[in-house]
């Protein structure tokens, strides 16, 4: 593995094959978050994780929602942040 593990995605740390600009997407997508935020959204990116569960199904509303923090981010940004922040099947590409 490669990187800190809260910029993982969760193909990468899971140790499977993953195609490297998808990877960087996510990251990126980790980035942004922790920017409009100001904290992570989870330890590590694995499904026992209550909040990585959540943010991979493109449930990050709920999440910031519990947090106190869903008005700080836009709906565009809401929904940029959940459609990067997926598996590599479903992530947004750079194209």
């Amino acid at each position: 593995r490669i990187g800190k593990v809260g910029y993982m995605p969760p193909e990468a740390y899971a140790r499977k094959k993953y195609d490297a600009r998808l990877a960087d997407v996510y990251c990126l997508g980790i980035m942004l978050f922790m920017m409009l935020i100001g904290a992570p959204i989870y330890q590590m990116p694995h499904p026992q994780q209550p909040a990585f569960k959540y943010m991979i199904n493109g449930k990050l509303s709920e999440i910031l929602k519990h947090w106190k923090r869903l008005r700080i981010v836009t709906v565009d940004a809401m929904d940029l942040l959940n459609n990067i922040l997926r598996y590599e099947s479903k992530r947004f590409t750079l194209e």
